[in-house]
């Protein structure tokens, strides 16, 4: 393939020095689409030829939401998207059209082609990508730290890539912006001690701040909650490990907040309930539920607020354990949000692809695209009101290819009003 007379080859790859985990991807992708075998360089540096990737300091081309465009300059060829969401359809593109594109393209002809994704973001059913519906946006994510011992089937050679899944789920995290984050399988063995953490790269933004807590038994929650300290206030805080139905990453973490713009209160509790199958893992569920709503009315009686309170939850909508979180005066949000969708929340577990040194997202269609939350969905968001129940705007299951690159899991988001 010619680039302006030039074989493809002898082009450089260009991302920002402080690129985000999508633009970098993006570049490895594009650099095995187009047979580029030179070294991926960041915007610090410069090459006779070459072709930008994401927002650099040279690049001239401007994006407006959900769009992304493919441009030519004098130096060379632009690729730039809104966001990480967008990346993935700029990608699709690309694959398809790029070579055709460029083989007809004259240099500095500016923008060659431009395209607003919000109709496919929409038809996806992930609006949240786009536009969030209420005041308080929560957002509850298993982001599949395994607790210790071998990786999971599925991983080449055993190798987790876990710096980048925890790059890749937190700029999913930082583009649907909540107020509040519900993480799951947040491991002391995997993920909060790899080089780039979630929590770590959430709090480079300025923004965002962890719920600090005290280990117990010298281990950190494995179910931390992380919130936007420009858009709520932390008041309470506490934590509580599981000593039974799972190994060291079943907590019970909680928080009770205050929304900066009128003042109103609520609790949120992060979970995550036992693993196991059949009935010793019901057993392990329905002994563990009655502590997480003991935590849930204490928090209501004390602060006279809703509490929203779930995570992986490890029960679908059939079982006893669901049965028994409405039992004790659970309110699953999902049938009640006047935006929703059925669908499960947890796909396979992603691949990691040698050839690009990339973890892949790895869609098994009879789990991810069969509309069963009520089957198969074990990540649940549930409400003890206080008096009447808060409007719940939407309940997105969030599906987009990027999000799900991280973790088995989909991030669940969840649009409200306070009353």
């Amino acid at each position: 393939m010619k680039i302006f007379e030039n074989e493809a080859a002898a082009y450089s790859i260009v991302i920002p020095q402080n690129y985000e985990n999508s633009e970098k991807r993006c570049a490895i992708r594009l650099a095995a689409m187009l047979g580029i075998t030179n070294e991926i360089l960041t915007d610090d540096k410069k090459a006779e030829l070459e072709i930008l990737v994401g927002k650099t300091n040279r690049t001239k081309t401007a994006v407006g939401k959900a769009e992304f465009a493919v441009a030519t300059y004098k130096h060379g060829v632009e690729i730039v998207a809104d966001n990480c969401f967008v990346y993935e359809y700029a990608l699709d593109y690309c694959t398809a059209n790029l070579e055709s594109l460029l083989a007809e393209a004259k240099q500095s002809a500016g923008v060659l082609y431009r395209e607003d994704t919000s109709a496919k973001i929409r038809a996806a059913k992930d609006p949240a990508i786009l536009d969030r519906s209420g005041e308080v946006r929560l957002l509850y994510h298993n982001v599949w730290g395994w607790d210790n011992g071998p990786a999971p089937q599925g991983w080449i050679n055993g190798k987790s890539e876990p710096s980048q899944r925890s790059r890749a789920m937190a700029e999913t995290h930082k583009t649907l912006a909540p107020d509040v984050i519900c993480l799951q399988e947040y491991t002391n063995f995997l993920m909060r001690s790899c080089e780039d953490s979630i929590v770590a790269e959430l709090e480079k933004t300025g923004d965002y701040a962890e719920v600090k807590l005290p280990p117990v038994d010298k281990i950190e929650t494995a179910t931390p909650i992380i919130y936007n300290t420009k858009t709520v206030k932390l008041i309470d805080s506490g934590v509580h490990k599981f000593t039974f139905g799972g190994g060291m990453d079943k907590f019970l973490t909680w928080g009770v907040f205050e929304t900066v713009a009128k003042g109103k209160k609520f609790g949120v509790i992060s979970g995550h309930l036992a693993y196991q199958g059949g009935e010793d893992g019901n057993m392990y569920r329905m002994c563990q539920i009655p502590l997480m709503m003991y935590r849930a009315e204490r928090i209501k009686s004390t602060y006279k607020c809703p509490v929203f309170f779930g995570g992986d939850m490890n029960c679908p909508g059939f079982s006893a354990p669901y049965r028994l979180f409405l039992n004790m005066g659970a309110v699953d949000t999902w049938p009640l949000s006047e935006i929703t969708e059925d669908r499960s929340t947890c796909h396979a577990y992603p691949d990691f692809d040698q050839e690009t040194g990339l973890v892949m997202s790895h869609h098994r269609v009879d789990v991810y695209d069969s509309p069963t939350y009520m089957q198969m969905g074990i990540d649940h968001i549930f409400v003890l009101p206080r008096g009447e129940k808060p409007k719940f705007r939407r309940f997105d299951i969030v599906s987009n290819v990027y999000a799900n690159t991280g973790s088995d899991h989909m991030p669940v988001v969840l649009d409200l009003d306070l009353n």
